[in-house]
């Protein structure tokens, strides 16, 4: 296979535009060079490019980078942080998502109705689900600026193309076709298909998920931002809002209690806490701790005034957030979950959600994404999700609430009312005396994470973890 022209122009383009991008998972690591390693030509003539980014500590990760060259053109609807660079023939790389027979591509790949050459190995769609005929379909892109890209098709699918590339067993498959094959729960986009890059003498890469197409009015984020500000100045909830945070209790038990349900499948069989696996919680959090607070301390300068203040009082703190432990004999169990449950991962319609996402937090290595984990875990990051949605709602002006606390406290009390009545009587949780103190463990751990993902990621959003530290230590 020749090589496709401009590459070398973009190897060197690479350096300065991997960092930038929203789905570079690796920001604070210097970045010593990046490259081509392989690459397959989609229909119309696009590419499907697998780039290498090597870092100065000797370690590298692979990403999936679409590419398709164009004329630059204002009107044609490409952002200008999609361009990669200019080629000596006067045409533009830029990100191949935007051409639509990139992604036709993708899905006749899906569907197994071509396995192209990637480097050493293929691109193989894994189909086990009904495809309708693939003549004629349309298709739209959506997610552009999120941390993998996806796609609508007229077929009623939606593809998600995966960036960062790890090899092994990608957890968000796996958990789809459980779902879809040994349980009855239903509130997820239908899986179909996966794409996976298979190499003699490797272990396969997933590279995409194809799914049913859900319609909807929008993601649990957008929803709660849309409604806090209809609550009344003395923090009550709106009947609206009552009535949601009840369904996302339900259905997050219906989740767990389904994803908990086959004792016969190993992978997703639950089993008990053992004592190294307490160990192993207490040390990981201490270990999170330490390093979000060390991040924390060196960021101080970059931090506004305020958020400053609200940091040296978190700082002040290590002592005690260190002391927090997952407490002996809990009970409950440990089972495959959700992993990264948020209000951005939940879709909303027709007055009930579906889930998304299956693929832990991403700033994990894979195969810790694949363990088994208290479904206090889920639990956890919808709490705090619910802490950032009243106040970013706040920060922004919209809340009629002086105090943004007493919203998250009935959203809260709301949302754990339902998943405690659907989760009644079932031997996946710790009893009732353990229950508050193992959930108050994983939401300090959760907004520890948060802290540091904010502290890379979204500087300007940093004061609102900060708040819920100084919360929980009150």
């Amino acid at each position: 296979m020749t090589e496709f022209p401009g590459f070398a122009e973009l190897n060197t383009a690479l350096l300065e535009f991997l960092p930038r991008s929203r789905w570079f998972r690796s920001k604070a690591r210097p970045l010593l060079g990046a490259y081509v390693e392989a690459w397959t030509e989609m229909p119309g003539g696009s590419i499907l490019a697998v780039v290498i980014a090597n870092f100065s500590d000797g370690g590298f990760e692979y990403y999936a980078l679409p590419i398709a060259a164009y004329r630059p053109d204002p009107s044609a609807g490409i952002p200008d942080s999609a361009w990669y660079c200019p080629r000596e023939d006067g045409l533009w790389l830029g990100d191949g998502s935007f051409d639509p027979g990139f992604r036709a591509g993708l899905l006749q790949i899906s569907a197994r109705k071509i396995i192209p050459v990637l480097g050493d190995g293929h691109l193989v769609g894994n189909m086990s689900g009904n495809l309708p005929s693939l003549e004629n379909f349309n298709s739209i892109l959506i997610g552009a600026e999120q941390s993998n890209t996806a796609f609508a098709y007229s077929t009623g699918h939606f593809l998600k193309l995966y960036r960062l590339l790890e090899e092994g067993i990608h957890p968000e498959p796996e958990i789809l076709r459980f779902l879809r094959d040994h349980t009855g729960f239903r509130r997820v986009p239908e899986f179909v298909s996966s794409l996976d890059w298979v190499r003699p003498g490797f272990h396969p890469v997933t590279v995409g998920v194809l799914q049913n197409f859900v319609s909807s009015d929008g993601n649990a984020w957008e929803f709660a931002l849309k409604n806090l500000p209809a609550c009344a100045p003395q923090g009550a909830l709106t009947p609206t809002l009552e009535h949601w945070a009840e369904i996302l209790g339900q259905r997050t038990a219906e989740l767990h209690r389904a994803l908990g349900s086959r004792p016969e499948i190993m992978e997703f069989a639950p089993e008990g806490f053992s004592s190294s696996d307490h160990s192993s919680l207490r040390e990981g959090a201490s270990n999170l701790v330490e390093f979000a607070l060390e991040t924390l301390h060196t960021a101080l300068p970059n931090l506004s005034e305020e958020t400053a203040t609200l940091a040296r009082q978190v700082l002040g703190l290590r002592k005690r957030l260190l002391s927090s432990a997952f407490p002996e004999n809990a009970g409950g169990m440990k089972f495959r979950i959700h992993g990264d449950l948020h209000l951005g991962q939940i879709l909303c319609g027709a007055g009930d959600i579906w889930f998304l996402d299956f693929e832990g937090e991403t700033q994990r290595p894979m195969a810790l994404r694949r363990t088994k984990q208290s479904p206090l875990k889920d639990v956890a990051g919808m709490l705090r999700s619910f802490h950032y949605a009243v106040h970013y709602a706040a920060r922004s002006g919209t809340l009629a609430s002086s105090d943004p606390e007493v919203l998250y406290r009935q959203l809260c009390g709301t949302f754990l009312a339902a998943y405690h009545l659907y989760m009644e009587g079932s031997p996946l949780l710790p009893g009732e005396s353990r229950f508050n103190q193992a959930l108050e463990f994983f939401i300090l751990e959760k907004a520890v994470y948060e802290l540091l993902y904010d502290l890379n990621n979204r500087p300007d959003w940093v004061e609102i973890p900060l708040r819920g530290l100084l919360a929980l230590s009150r």
